[in-house]
């Protein structure tokens, strides 16, 4: 959807940024001042669309996904934004989806998530690959507060990034070696502080 195309449906709809805001659900207004700059994503469009014919909001639901987890939804809507404009980045919901899991500790989530990638957009997995690394270690550096430890720990385990990308491939195994990691920082901290007293 052009933006031109855009702006005739907030005029067909007689929509103000704020009513199209909230009709399309989408984050804020300045979300919809890009659409009416740039154009919106095929996805906006069509709910335009819906939304000018009137349609009610979808209901139906395919067998089993009534028990799709929190977590699955996630990572599923993700996966499904790969190209959305909403980012600077092609893959922009997967990396952000990746950094909240990592940053609150969900590492089997993290996992879960770089796999299901890798299989959906295997054409942009390298990349998302090159962004694996630095993501965990700023989860590292943010949830021990501590860069000083992370270098010693790298230093003593030059292996780091290897067996992360191994352990990557099974979210209870890239869990057991993040709490490993973890564990060997803690260590290496309480090792600073009773060297410092």
């Amino acid at each position: 959807m052009d933006a031109d195309e855009f702006k005739g449906w907030l005029e067909f709809m007689k929509f103000n940024d704020a009513e199209a805001t909230r009709a399309l659900g989408v984050g804020s207004r300045n979300t919809v001042a890009k659409f009416k700059a740039e154009g919106a994503p095929r996805y906006i469009g069509l709910a335009c669309a819906a939304l000018a014919l009137n349609a009610r909001p979808w209901t139906y639901r395919i067998e089993g996904t009534e028990e799709m987890s929190e977590e699955d939804q996630l990572i599923e809507q993700a996966v499904r934004q790969q190209g959305s404009r909403d980012y600077n980045t092609p893959s922009g919901a997967t990396l952000d989806q990746l950094t909240e899991f990592i940053q609150a500790g969900r590492f089997r989530a993290f996992s879960r998530l770089y796999r299901r990638f890798q299989t959906v957009h295997p054409g942009n997995a390298a990349y998302l690959e090159a962004q694996i690394m630095p993501k965990v270690r700023n989860a590292l550096i943010l949830r021990k507060e501590s860069f000083k430890a992370l270098q010693t720990y790298e230093k003593e385990n030059p292996e780091f990034t290897t067996k992360t990308f191994e352990a990557l491939q099974s979210p209870e195994s890239f869990e057991t070696h993040m709490k490993a990691v973890e564990e060997q920082l803690d260590r290496i901290c309480t090792e600073r502080r009773s060297s410092t007293d």
